[in-house]
C-alpha cells in the first residue's frame, strides 16, 4: 500500500514539556531523557537532538539505539538499560556507552573486553527492588558484584539504579525506595559519587525524595501523565494523520469492510489506515466499521488527510490499555514530520 500514515511531531511542545520537568528537579539532580523504543515512537534522533541542551543523560534499551545516537552526534552519556551481549559489548565500549549489569557474567564479559580494548568502561549496577526482572536482589549479591568490579582496573562503578513497579501504591513504592537505599550503601563505599536513580516520570510526581542523583523521564516528555498530578502540565507532542483515498456515497444500510457492520450514514471516506499500522480493530472511533489490515472508513471529509489520533491517553482508555502501548504502535510504519 502507498501513502503511509503521517505523524506530525511538535518539537516546541517537547521542549516545553522538558522545561517543565526540569523545574521539578532538585538542584544538582541529573535529568535523564528516556528515548528507548524510538523515543516512544516519536523518533529517537530528532527527539534526542532537540533535548540535547536540556538533559544530562539519555537512556535506551537496545545496543542499536546506543549506536544510532552516537552516529547522530549525541556525545552526552548514554545508558543502556538492558544487559550487554557477547556480540554487542565491543561496539558499546568503543562508543563510550554506560553499561548496565545484572549478573556476574556480564561484569566478567565487560571486564575481559575492556582489557582487550584497553578502554575504561562506566557501569551502572541494576538493583532488583520488586519488579523481579533484572538486577541484584540482596546485600550478598550486591557485595559480590561490587567486589568483582573492584578487581578490574578499567571498570568504573559509576552508578546504580532500579525501578518502581507500582507508583500508584505508596507502600510498595516506599518499600522499594528503602531497599534501594540499603543496597546502594555498598555501592557508595566503592564510589561515594555514584549516580543513584530509581525514579522515572511517576516517581518524580510523587515525592522529591525519590529524585536522588538522577531521574529518568520518559512519558512526561511526550505529553502524558503516568499518574494524576497537579505538579506539572504537559501536552501531547504527536498527531497521527491518514491519507483520504476516496469518497463514497450511497452506503447507508450497507456493509462496510469485513463483517456485518451496516453503515448508519450515506457518505464516507476511505482512508489508508489499518490494524497493520498499529491501530486496533476493537476501537470504533473515529472509524465506522472494523478496520481492515490496510484500509478503514470514516465520516465523509473533504480533507486530503484525516486526523486519526491526537491523544494517546484518550485512545488507550477506549482500548483499556496504556498510552505507552499506543505510542509505540501507531508510529511504526508512519512517516514522521517535525516542526517547531
Amino acid at each position: 500500500m502507498s501513502e503511509p500514515l503521517i505523524c506530525k511531531v511538535n518539537l516546541s511542545k517537547l521542549l516545553s514539556n522538558a522545561t517543565s520537568v526540569k523545574k521539578l528537579l532538585n538542584k544538582k539532580v541529573k535529568f535523564c531523557a528516556v528515548v528507548k523504543s524510538d523515543a516512544y515512537g516519536h523518533g529517537i534522533v530528532e527527539v534526542s537532538s532537540a533535548l540535547y541542551s536540556i538533559c544530562d543523560y539519555f537512556a535506551v534499551s537496545l545496543a542499536s539505539e546506543c549506536l544510532t545516537l552516537r552516529r547522530a552526534g549525541i556525545d552526552k552519556p548514554v545508558l543502556l538499560l538492558s544487559p550487554v551481549t557477547d556480540n554487542t559489548v565491543e561496539k558499546l565500549i568503543l562508543n563510550d556507552i554506560t553499561l548496565s549489569v545484572s549478573t556476574i557474567r556480564e561484569i566478567i564479559l565487560i571486564a575481559k573486553t575492556s582489557k582487550r580494548l584497553n578502554r575504561r568502561v562506566k557501569i551502572h549496577l541494576a538493583i532488583n527492588t520488586g519488579m523481579n526482572r533484572l538486577g541484584f536482589s540482596c546485600e550478598k549479591e550486591v557485595e559480590k558484584a561490587v567486589n568483582f568490579i573492584k578487581k578490574f582496573s578499567l571498570l568504573s562503578l559509576d552508578g546504580a539504579y532500579s525501578h518502581f513497579n507500582c507508583v500508584e501504591d505508596r507502600v510498595l513504592t516506599n518499600n522499594a525506595y528503602n531497599k534501594f537505599l540499603k543496597l546502594t550503601k555498598i555501592v557508595k563505599r566503592l564510589n561515594n559519587r555514584a549516580i543513584l536513580h530509581i525514579s522515572a516520570s511517576g516517581g518524580l510526581l510523587l515525592d522529591k525524595k525519590y529524585q536522588l542523583s538522577m531521574v529518568r523521564v520518559g512519558l512526561l516528555l511526550y505529553g502524558y501523565l503516568p499518574i494524576k498530578s497537579q505538579k506539572i502540565s504537559v501536552e501531547p507532542i504527536m498527531k497521527v494523520y491518514a491519507k483520504n483515498l476516496l469518497n463514497r456515497s450511497g452506503v447507508k444500510g450497507k456493509n462496510i469492510a469485513y463483517g456485518n457492520s451496516l453503515s448508519s450514514i450515506d457518505d464516507i471516506s476511505v482512508v489508508r489506515l489499518g490494524y497493520a499500522d498499529g491501530f486496533f480493530r476493537s476501537n470504533k472511533e473515529p472509524f465506522l466499521a472494523n478496520l481492515c489490515m490496510e484500509l478503514s472508513a470514516v465520516k465523509l471529509t473533504k480533507n486530503n488527510y484525516v486526523l486519526v489520533m491526537d491523544n494517546a491517553e484518550e485512545y488507550s482508555k477506549k482500548l483499556k490499555t496504556i498510552p505507552y502501548e499506543i505510542l509505540v504502535s501507531v508510529s511504526k510504519r508512519a512517516n514522521k514530520e517535525y516542526f517547531y
